[in-house]
């Protein structure tokens, strides 16, 4: 009876002892499925996250091999580059014309300053040289006239004439009244720019027409294709630039004329100014040429904008689907980690 009862404790106690085991074993193995459970939630959320980016990728390389072998993208690429010789062309012939100008004129301009000036005005004016001052920046920089040839000729006469008119009244109007006169005469030796408000070849927006709305797009994409290539300044710059350039801030590394232009959004230049005379013709030829282009561009761009938005279409369809399924693995998931962490709580 007694080896009975000792039996039954000892198979209790062996039941006991396998359940608690069973028990330990059945939580490790939920802890384990819920670790794994988290990573998948884990990798799922990152390839959601970069779904879209992925995708963007996927759909630029696309359409880099479409444009490298669509016959209309080739097309449309090729006119492109036509228009934009020809406006490059435009740009070089507008350099040529303020190059011709200046060159034609500037030794006149400095005898016309010179003859509307007596040689006791001009000893007088010598005077300020190295003591007169003016600045481009609100008194960060403080520069002086330090030649006669800065005075008389350069591009600063209006910010001279304020300085000297604090000392000399009568001095100030007359070297002003013929500067002024100079610059009405020689309206292209200082023209508008970025470092000095001079006269502007450039007219306000009225009714432009559609010609010189030509030229002067094409002059505005064709300078700044040339301000991307590197032109080293040649000994006529180099005297240009010593005149022009004076303000220690503001100091223009102008390689070509035209860098330096300054044209208001609301103003086009006239095709037949008296600037562009000499180059007319040439000019009017290149700007009909980008009138013939135009429609052809504008034709087989329609085009391209078509096939293009198919092949982002597709990417972004193939995008929301992919990422949507991923979300509902996520979900799936998500509720497979709820139910166990449930299971534990009982």
């Amino acid at each position: 009876m007694k080896s009975r009862k000792n039996l039954f404790i000892i198979a209790t106690a062996g039941l006991l002892v396998g359940s608690v085991c069973c028990d330990i074993s059945c939580k490790k193995k939920r802890e384990i499925e819920k670790e794994n459970l988290r990573e998948k939630i884990e990798t799922e959320k990152t390839d959601l996250y970069y779904v879209y980016p992925r995708a963007k990728v996927q759909e630029q390389d696309s359409i880099a091999r479409f444009d490298a072998v669509s016959p209309n993208s080739l097309l449309l690429q090729q006119k492109r580059q036509e228009k934009l010789d020809l406006q490059i062309k435009i740009a070089k012939l507008v350099e040529q014309s303020l190059r011709e100008y200046w060159l034609s004129n500037f030794a006149k301009y400095k005898e016309y300053i010179n003859k509307g000036l007596s040689d006791r005005d001009i000893i007088a004016l010598s005077e300020f040289v190295g003591v007169a001052h003016f600045s481009l920046s609100c008194d960060i920089d403080t520069n002086y006239y330090n030649s006669l040839n800065d005075i008389l000729y350069g591009p600063y006469w209006r910010e001279f004439a304020e300085f000297v008119d604090t000392v000399s009244p009568n001095l100030a109007r007359k070297y002003k009244k013929v500067r002024q006169s100079a610059e009405k005469k020689y309206p292209y030796i200082y023209v508008r720019s970025v470092f000095y408000d001079g006269q502007t070849f450039a007219k306000s927006i009225g009714n432009p027409g559609y010609k010189n709305q030509i030229f002067t797009d094409a002059f505005k994409t064709g300078r700044e294709k040339l301000r991307e290539q590197p032109v080293a300044p040649d000994a006529f710059m180099s005297e240009f630039n010593k005149m022009h350039n004076v303000s220690d801030i503001f100091v223009a590394d102008v390689n070509f004329f035209i860098e330096g232009v300054f044209l208001l959004s609301q103003e086009y230049i006239e095709l037949n100014a008296p600037l562009f005379e000499r180059q007319y013709p040439e000019l009017l030829d290149l700007v009909n040429h980008i009138i013939v282009l135009n429609p052809e561009i504008r034709k087989l761009n329609a085009q391209h904008e078509k096939d293009i938005k198919k092949i982002k279409d597709y990417f972004d369809d193939a995008a929301r689907q992919q990422a949507s399924d991923k979300s509902d693995e996520i979900r799936e998931l998500q509720s497979k980690l709820e139910s166990l962490s449930v299971q534990k709580s009982r």
